[in-house]
Formats: C-alpha cells, sequence, structure tokens
C-alpha cells in the first residue's frame, strides 16, 4: 500500500513541478489611438495595437476559446456610435489541447470611418477610448486601457506620457489589406442542414480551377462571423481526387440562452431569416473577402447523406499559421507556488465551508466510533479518504482540460449546472440518509455490519467518503481558493493537474494531520449512546442537502417530466429498502424493487430535458430593484454617473447564500442602496450561460461568488468571493 501512496504522489508531483512554464511580459499589449486618412480623403479613428512577441488577442469569432477585443467611445461619459470598419483578416492559432483559435500577432489596426456629423460632435472635445482584450500565449490575462484623446478635428492629441504610434505609411498598408465586402462566390455552394436528433452544420464545397489544398492548409477557407444563436464549431476541409475543395463547421443551436429563448425550429423554417457572414479566403486573390448568405430554412433531408459523403473525402490536414509558444523562458517558480500555497489554504477553507459539512461530520463520526484503532489503522483510513479526494480532484482536471481542448471556457462548480449530475448526486446522498437512519446496512460477503467490518471494507468506505467530500466542495467558494482556480483555468494543463492537487492536499490535510498525530482525537467526545442519536441527526443533515439540490435542480429547470422521474425513483428506492427490512429479503422480489429506481435513475441519464425558462427568484421576491445583468446594461450604468453593485451568483453556490444571508439581504445593506441610490445588477449563473462565463473570464474569475462595485466616475473595483457592508461602504461613499 505505501508502494501505491507514493507513486501516486510522486506522479502528481512530477506533473506538477516538472511541467515548463513561461515568463509574463509588464506590458503584453500596446494600444493608442491616431488618426488616419485614406486615398479618397476620408478620415478615421485608428486604434493601434502591438502585442509582445508570440502573445497573441483574439478576432470577433475567437475559435475555440477566448474573448474578442471590445472598444467603446464616449464624449461627456455619453457613449457614442462610429462606424466600424472590417477588422484586419485573422491569423489561425492551434494552441496546446488542440484548440483553434482566430486572433492578431505583432501590430494590428481597428479602423472607424469618422463621418461629417462625428467630426463636427467630436472636434474640440475630448473622446474616451476604452478597449479590452484577452491576450494569451501559455497563461491569458485579461487586459484594459483607457485613453483620453483631445480631437481638433483632423488629429487626435494624446497625453506626452503615450509615445506609442504607427506611421502613417504603416497604417496606410493596414487599410488596404482590410477584406473587402463582395457578392457571394457562384462557385461556392453551401447549406445549412439538420438531421433527425438535432444536429446541425454547415456543408460546402468550392470548385475552381485555381483551387489548391496548399492554401488553405495555414487558414480556414471560411470563418463565419459571430451571430446568435449559431455557436460556430472549427471548419473541417476535405477534397476530392478533382481537387474540389470541401468543407464542414458543426453549429451548436445556443437558442435556449437566449432572452425569451429561441427553440430551434422542428419544421426547419425559421420565423426571420438568419443572414449568416464569412470572411472567405478567395483563392485567386488570395485574400480573404467578407461575402454573407441568408438563410430561410434548415435543410432536413441531406445531413446525413452530406456525412456520408464526406467520409469518403480525403481531410486537409490543417496547420497554425502563427507558431505560437516560441521562446518560451521559465516564470519563477515562487510564482507557481504562491498559487500553490492559495490552493492549499482554499482547500483548507473548504473544510469549514457549509456544502461539505454533512460528509466531514460523518467522517469525524467515524474517527470518534473508532478513536481506539492504532495509529497505523487510523492514519490508513485517513490516507485512503485522501486518495478519493485527490483521485476526484483528478477526474475533474481531466474534464477540464478535455473541455477547455473543445473550446468551452467553463468555471468552478461547472458540474452543478447539469441536471443529470444533479440527479445522480441526490439519489446517493439520500441512500446514504436512508442508511444513517437505519433502514439498512452496508454488509461484506462474510454477513458483517458496516460497524463491524474489518478495515479492507472500511478503506473502500473512507475513499467513497473523499470523493463525495470533493462533489460537495465544488458549489463553495473560499479566500484564496478563487485566485487559485483562475491561475489554473487560464494557464496549462501541468498548471490545472497542480493547483487540483493543492487543494485536494490542503481539504484532506486536517485528516492526515490526525493519522499522524492521533492524539488529537482527544479533543473530539468519548463514544457512547450518543452516537446513535447523532446519526440520525446526521442523517437528517444528509436529507436537508438534498432538499437543497432538489432546490438547485428546479432553479436549473429540467423539465417537469425529468422531475417527476427523479421524485418516482426516490420513492421506490425508499420503499424498496423498506420492505427488505421490514417485510421480505426473497432475492426475487427484492432485484424487481431496486431495478426500477435504478432503471428510472438511468432513464433520467439519458433523457433530452425539456427548454423551460428559469427566472432568478432571488430577484422576484426581493425588496430591492436588482436589474438583470447584461453586458450592455452594465456599459450604460458605467457611463450613468451612479454607484453600481454587480452581484454574479447561483442557486447552487453556497457561499453566495452565505453572503446574502449575512450581508445582501440586510437592513444595512438595504439602506446603503436607497441611501446612495445605487444601482444593483444580478448575474445569475445557475444555468450555463456563456455571456456570463466569457465575462467572468475576461475579469480573471472563473467562478462564483463575484462582486463588482461601480463608482460614480466609471471604475470597476473587485470585492472578491467574500463580502462585507463595511467593504461596500468604503466604495460608496
Amino acid at each position: 500500500m505505501k508502494k501505491l501512496i507514493i507513486l501516486i504522489f510522486l506522479s502528481f508531483s512530477s506533473l506538477v513541478f516538472g511541467a515548463g512554464q513561461e515568463g509574463v511580459p509588464n506590458t503584453p499589449v500596446k494600444f493608442t489611438i491616431q488618426s488616419f486618412k485614406d486615398q479618397t480623403g476620408n478620415l478615421y479613428a485608428a486604434l493601434n495595437y502591438e502585442n509582445y512577441p508570440n502573445w497573441h488577442t483574439y478576432w470577433k469569432n475567437p475559435g475555440d476559446a477566448g474573448l474578442p477585443i471590445q472598444t467603446y467611445f464616449f464624449i461627456d461619459n455619453d457613449p457614442i456610435e462610429l462606424a466600424e470598419m472590417e477588422w484586419p483578416a485573422p491569423k489561425r492559432f492551434v494552441e496546446a489541447g488542440d484548440i483553434v483559435t482566430y486572433g492578431y500577432t505583432g501590430r494590428y489596426t481597428l479602423f472607424y470611418k469618422l463621418k461629417k456629423e462625428d467630426i463636427e460632435r467630436l472636434k474640440g472635445k475630448q473622446l474616451t477610448v476604452k478597449s479590452n482584450w484577452l491576450v494569451c500565449k501559455h497563461i491569458c490575462i485579461p487586459g484594459k486601457k483607457v485613453l483620453l484623446a483631445q480631437f481638433d478635428g483632423v488629429e487626435f492629441k494624446l497625453p506626452k506620457t503615450e509615445k506609442f504610434h504607427f506611421k502613417a505609411n504603416e497604417m496606410g498598408e493596414q487599410f488596404a489589406s482590410l477584406p473587402k465586402t463582395v457578392a457571394f462566390p457562384t462557385a461556392l455552394d453551401i447549406i445549412l442542414a439538420k438531421n433527425k436528433t438535432g444536429d446541425l452544420s454547415l456543408f460546402y464545397n468550392f470548385s475552381h480551377e485555381d483551387n489548391s489544398s496548399t492554401l488553405v492548409r495555414e487558414r480556414n477557407f471560411l470563418i463565419p462571423f459571430p451571430i446568435r444563436p449559431f455557436d460556430f464549431h472549427r471548419e473541417k476541409l476535405f477534397e476530392d481526387k478533382k481537387g474540389t475543395l470541401y468543407g464542414k463547421i458543426k453549429i451548436e443551436w445556443d437558442g435556449e440562452f437566449s432572452e425569451p429563448p429561441v427553440a430551434l425550429p422542428e419544421n426547419g423554417i425559421f420565423k426571420t431569416p438568419y443572414t449568416l457572414k464569412f470572411l472567405y479566403f478567395n483563392p485567386l486573390l488570395k485574400v480573404y473577402e467578407a461575402v454573407e448568405r441568408k438563410f430561410k430554412s434548415i435543410d432536413q433531408h441531406n445531413f446525413d447523406k452530406s456525412e456520408s459523403f464526406f467520409a469518403l473525402l480525403k481531410p486537409i490536414d490543417s496547420r497554425s499559421s502563427e507558431h505560437l509558444n516560441k521562446d518560451a523562458t521559465p516564470i519563477s517558480e515562487g510564482t507557481f507556488f504562491y498559487y500553490f500555497l492559495f490552493a492549499f489554504l482554499g482547500g483548507l477553507l473548504l473544510n469549514i465551508m457549509p456544502c461539505v459539512l454533512p460528509i466531514i461530520s460523518l467522517k469525524i463520526f467515524y474517527l470518534i466510533k473508532h478513536r481506539n484503532e492504532s495509529r497505523a489503522q487510523l492514519l490508513r483510513h485517513n490516507i485512503f479518504y485522501s486518495l478519493g479526494i485527490l483521485f476526484t480532484f483528478s477526474v475533474l482536471a481531466a474534464v477540464i482540460m478535455g473541455l477547455k481542448s473543445t473550446g468551452e471556457l467553463i468555471g468552478w462548480g461547472f458540474q452543478l449546472q447539469s441536471p443529470k449530475f444533479l440527479a445522480a448526486i441526490i439519489f446517493i446522498l439520500f441512500v446514504l440518509a436512508l442508511n444513517l437512519f437505519g433502514l439498512y446496512h452496508f454488509v461484506t460477503p462474510g454477513g458483517k455490519f458496516f460497524g463491524n467490518i474489518q478495515v479492507k471494507e472500511g478503506l473502500w468506505g473512507d475513499f467513497l467518503s473523499g470523493i463525495l467530500t470533493t462533489i460537495l466542495a465544488t458549489p463553495c467558494s473560499a479566500p484564496f481558493l478563487g485566485t487559485a482556480l483562475t491561475f489554473a483555468f487560464t494557464s496549462s494543463n501541468f498548471n490545472i493537474i497542480g493547483i487540483f492537487f493543492g487543494i485536494a492536499l490542503g481539504l484532506s490535510f486536517p485528516f492526515l494531520l490526525v493519522g499522524l498525530c492521533p492524539r488529537l482525537i482527544s479533543f473530539l467526545p468519548k463514544p457512547g449512546l450518543w452516537m446513535e442519536k447523532f446519526k440520525k441527526f446526521l442523517g437528517l443533515s444528509l436529507i436537508l442537502t438534498v432538499v437543497w439540490l432538489l432546490d438547485v435542480l428546479v432553479a436549473v429547470d429540467p423539465g417537469p417530466s425529468f422531475l417527476t422521474l427523479l421524485g418516482t425513483s426516490l420513492a421506490l428506492i425508499f420503499f424498496a429498502f423498506y420492505i427488505r427490512r421490514h417485510i421480505t429479503k426473497h432475492k426475487m422480489i427484492l432485484a424487481i424493487l431496486f431495478i426500477l429506481p435504478i432503471g428510472l435513475l438511468g432513464k433520467i441519464t439519458f433523457s433530452k430535458q425539456e427548454l423551460t425558462t428559469y427566472k432568478p427568484k432571488s430577484m422576484i421576491n426581493s425588496e430591492l430593484p436588482w436589474e438583470v445583468w447584461s453586458p450592455g446594461r452594465l456599459e450604460q450604468l458605467k457611463n450613468s454617473g451612479r454607484f453600481v453593485f454587480v452581484d454574479f451568483t447561483a442557486k447552487w453556490c453556497l457561499t453566495c447564500k452565505v453572503n446574502e444571508k449575512l450581508v445582501l439581504n440586510t437592513d444595512a445593506f438595504k439602506k446603503l442602496v436607497k441611501d446612495k441610490n445605487v444601482a444593483l445588477l444580478l448575474a445569475d449563473w445557475t444555468k450555463r450561460d456563456q455571456t456570463i462565463t466569457n465575462w467572468l473570464f475576461s475579469k480573471g474569475k472563473v467562478g462564483v461568488p463575484a462582486y463588482f462595485i461601480i463608482t460614480k466616475d466609471g471604475q470597476m473595483f473587485d470585492l472578491g468571493e467574500t463580502i462585507s457592508i463595511g467593504e461596500i461602504k468604503s466604495y460608496i461613499k
């Protein structure tokens, strides 16, 4: 057993500390504004960027991961709109984990045309330009800059401290290379198709005498512009023996996350046609051009035929148009250990968070019961409990790395946004509660009851306890934990493993300490008859946990049939154990009784969830004037001259509920909101909402709770995971 434990710990240590790390520049992105005049005399605001070598920002459609550059213009705190030109054609990157993204390296410019009325409105005024970006290499760093530019009718004048600029001829070259909008190519045939199970894809082919697959090995043939509710996956290209080019792009329909939700039409006809826009690589001119195609309906007959045909074609190998991660320089060991320490402390604090108390209490209960065992036996129990935690965190790390490789932006507690996962955990905890109420006992093959079983069986129970502790810990955030998780989620796979190992070590540390120092058990009560009564209390705590998870499940809103099936399975499993305990132990009858609830649980697991709309109850029932958060509404309020308080929460987040109880639902907070005319925005992350995920990611957050205050001058401050009235008042003066 010692060899096994040492092997596991050394394996994780070698992965964590042997991983190559890379440095972070002080200024990953430089940004400025200048004026530019084209050959016809039109004037433009030119936003010039320069990325640090080998670092990249993202195009409008970032690809599998990332966030696009965002730009806002203001005059006297009032937002204004300027006519945006096409962005430069992006490069394609193939990043670690086979993530395909589109964006920019080096120097590039975004142009905004200044019409006559814009020039008159701006002349003699100070233009405020805000730009946000996500810049990535081995780690992603959200960045932003605010420029204050005085416009004299021709030039933008910046403070003397702003020395970064482009020369006129460089801006001219950038402008000349912008994609031109052209008619849809006659040689390009494209369909939007759906199969019976709701899978959606674009299929297209391009036949041209100058067509060559070598032209598209390092670039996309089509790059779709972002448009809701279409979520475009990466392009896959093929060719036949004649050299005809074929392509397909898988699409996820995100209509369920729109407000109001938009269902994929069953008859294939859109209520309102969608115009899809693409960057199309012209193989003759060897440049990208912008093209559009309007879709009034979905082809429901040719999806399977197209898939079968594409299976016969030769795939075209794709390569990155930009080689990433050159000249890697090691990051200081102190930087990693700083975040590793935060991960350890965050894991340690999780032991006292409300989400894990039911399982932690069971573990403490077990220690009291077996306090007279030898030091070696206690250490063995606690090591296997720790291995259960370590195993589950390693599985979570693997899932997160897998999802990242597909381009998903995810956060801490993401699995609790899944109704099927919630249903499985509810079922397991309910069965454990029935055990504590004495409705059944775990029995070994030798016939001994759980309380008297051999160490081998107990070690298995310890391992499972570690798994459950980890699962229930994920709805909680704690001090230090958010910082460490942000570093992990936005960093390399090795850092994910390292940080998760740190959290696992912190979560299991108290029990490892007790295993090494059994005298610490003397601080706990001695065993006695009170333990039988306490078992019922622990059973009640598990039932209350089940009630909480049911409330979360209702909030995630999988539909009435889903909830009915789960409720029926819980009733049937209770009935099965009751029959076994009090009526009969006939094997055939019991087999039928236990197969029914387990079968229903299986049906839930493979069921298709119903599309319903969730309205945050906390907003509906609150006495405070909460508004639904959206990026647009946030920007409006930032420029309104009011204080703004932003709450990112979720129904399954217990740390959020504690903050609500102790701070947000108090009379002191209500009075502060009223006296200072504070605008309130609530972002509910109970269900998967990619807009919220992306925004949190851009602010260096990977989970909830998250709280922000915007002052009257538009500055935003991050309050962290825990808040207090005093801290809020320090910003709202």
